[in-house]
């Protein structure tokens, strides 16, 4: 939802924002709030043992990034040309495939209360910004 209004308050002043620029800044702020999370939750053992895994992990790990890069460049130009409820409800649908691999790769499937809540809670968002924006005055 804040995505959606900053996209659309950007985009309407001038049309020298591109959406890459609105990505960066939107990366840059995930960044600088989840670094010292990741820092007081696993400290610097997850680099660690990223610095030992082997060449195949290395890869993975950066085809991983390019794709996240990817895809959040993809959400940031889908949010300025179509409704934040589908945009959110995409965001939402791509963790589907995420857990079907996951379950037939490691046998395991997880379905916390966090997982729930987090969904929920996102899709409520979604659909509260919608009923609030277009509703009929």
């Amino acid at each position: 939802v804040l995505l959606k209004w900053a996209t659309s308050k950007l985009f309407a002043r001038d049309s020298t924002t591109s959406s890459i620029e609105i990505t960066c800044i939107k990366l840059t702020q995930s960044l600088i709030l989840l670094i010292p999370v990741t820092f007081s939750i696993e400290g610097i053992s997850g680099f660690r043992a990223l610095s030992g895994a082997s060449q195949l992990a290395a890869v993975l790990v950066g085809s991983g990034i390019i794709v996240t890069l990817l895809y959040q460049a993809i959400v940031v130009g889908l949010v300025s040309v179509v409704l934040a409820t589908s945009v959110g409800f995409l965001t939402q649908a791509q963790v589907l495939p995420q857990t079907i691999i996951a379950y037939f790769w490691l046998k395991t499937f997880d379905l916390s209360w966090l997982h729930i809540v987090g969904a929920a809670l996102i899709i409520a968002g979604c659909l509260l910004y919608t009923g609030t924006r277009y509703r009929p005055r």
